[in-house]
């Protein structure tokens, strides 16, 4: 397959996924030459190109430069990274807090501790020893109520 924004045949199968807007079973690839991963419309062997009645037939170009609204989140935006990190995060297993800041690569400018301490990761974080773990909230919630964490 050719990587629709470098034109490069460099390109690995990354999955399928279904695509709920348009209904349609898309390959997802990673470009080796230009890094990206771009998803492509698989057309089933058996059913003909038609386009379904919810489907606009308007023909839209695809960008030969520049990145999505959420690639560029993933890249720069904090409180998404960090939303995205902690909602993957095991059962039992306690990170410290050092530890998952780094494992988040999230940028440590002016104002990230803000959003580490921010209300809506309290169900995250819990605190022992001195020390603030990250966990799944079960986790938390569960060292909590024994009295373990603060």
């Amino acid at each position: 397959m050719k990587c629709p924004y470098c034109g490069s045949d460099q390109t690995v199968k990354n999955g399928k996924y279904h695509d709920k807007k348009t209904g349609e079973i898309k390959q997802e690839i990673h470009c080796k030459a230009c890094g990206r991963y771009p998803r492509i419309s698989i057309v089933p062997q058996d059913k003909p190109a038609t386009p379904s009645k919810n489907q606009s037939t308007k023909k839209f170009i695809q960008p030969s430069a520049g990145i999505s609204e959420i690639e560029f989140r993933e890249k720069h935006d904090n409180r998404y990274i960090l939303t995205k990190k902690a909602a993957a995060l095991l059962r039992g297993q306690l990170v410290p807090e050092p530890q998952f800041i780094e494992m988040c690569h999230v940028r440590q400018n002016a104002g990230y501790k803000g959003i580490v301490v921010h209300p809506d990761f309290e169900k995250y974080r819990g605190r022992a020893g001195g020390t603030w773990y990250w966990s799944h909230p079960e986790t938390i919630k569960k060292l909590k109520n024994e009295g373990l964490m603060t």
